[in-house]
């Protein structure tokens, strides 16, 4: 018989949670989403997320469907993604599912999970951070 240690049996589940909670959000069609701007790059990029749909889990990240518009004359006019944000020391995040619109209207969708990703101060992640973890956490700027 096979045997398991726990914290495995827990990761497992976590794992499984986050799965399932990916799949619920997405199930959320486009037009329920209430996006809130809160960065504008200096390319003319306009971030936003769907600020009352954050979520924090037991595993200390967030989960926040974000979107990125961009101006005329880029390769693509949105990105909008499914972001797992790590609220701890690792300041990291990565991608669950992505979804590119192009100007003439076609859209691909990706869901495979992006490797993490470092969060760097002053980037639209770090906001989201020092938003929505619950802890006092934050990442600190660089000098």
């Amino acid at each position: 018989m096979l045997k398991l240690s726990r914290k495995f049996v827990v990761l497992l589940l976590a794992h499984l949670i986050l799965g399932a909670s990916a799949l619920y959000s997405e199930a959320a069609d486009e037009s329920e989403r209430k996006w809130t701007s809160y960065m504008r790059g200096r390319d003319g990029t306009e971030y936003f997320y769907d600020k009352g749909a954050v979520i924090e889990t037991p595993q200390r990240t967030l989960q926040v469907w974000r979107k990125r518009v961009f101006r005329p004359g880029a390769a693509q006019k949105e990105i909008v993604t499914f972001d797992q944000l790590a609220c701890d020391f690792r300041e990291e995040y990565r991608t669950l599912r992505l979804s590119v619109t192009y100007w003439d209207g076609t859209t691909k969708v990706y869901d495979k999970w992006s490797p993490w990703a470092h969060i760097y101060a002053n980037s639209p992640e770090q906001y989201l951070v020092n938003e929505h973890c619950s802890q006092s956490y934050k990442v600190v700027p660089e000098k």
